[in-house]
């Protein structure tokens, strides 16, 4: 927990599995929570369902 937190910045929300999302760079392509969040190297990360398949992707990378 940070000693600051700016009254107007709102901590991102934790995204549930079955909730569906989009990629930043490919907009307008549904993808479906699988689980997280985990910690990865670069940051939060969600596993999506992507193409048929089963992938990490940050949580910078979604948009609701």
């Amino acid at each position: 927990q940070h000693t600051y937190h700016h009254p107007l910045i709102k901590p991102p929300c934790r995204l549930k599995p079955g909730q569906t999302v989009e990629h930043k760079l490919r907009p307008g392509e549904p993808l479906t929570v699988v689980s997280g969040p985990d910690d990865g190297l670069t940051g939060v990360v969600y596993r999506v369902a992507w193409d048929g398949k089963v992938v990490p992707v940050k949580r910078k990378n979604l948009i609701l």
